[in-house]
């Protein structure tokens, strides 16, 4: 689901008619494989780095930060 979502950014609507289900089904589908590609990302990191989950969560929300900056100079265009 996720790979259909982001890489090959397909819509919601589009998902649901691939696999012949409901939109709201394939929403669940694409939110459940977020949460699970975040827990497992968070266990990972937690192993790896050898840190508690509040230390694991830091991080990440400053990689979102750092993310959604280049994303927005990505969309905002020359100036």
């Amino acid at each position: 689901m996720l790979r259909l979502y982001f890489l090959d950014r397909l819509s919601i609507d589009r998902i649901a008619a691939v696999y012949g289900v409901h939109r709201a089904t394939a929403a669940r589908w694409v939110t459940r494989g977020r949460e699970a590609l975040l827990r497992g990302t968070q266990a990972l990191l937690e192993r790896q780095l050898k840190v508690e989950r509040a230390e694991v969560d830091s991080i990440l929300g400053l990689v979102r930060s750092q993310l959604e900056l280049s994303m927005s100079g990505l969309f905002r265009g020359p100036e």
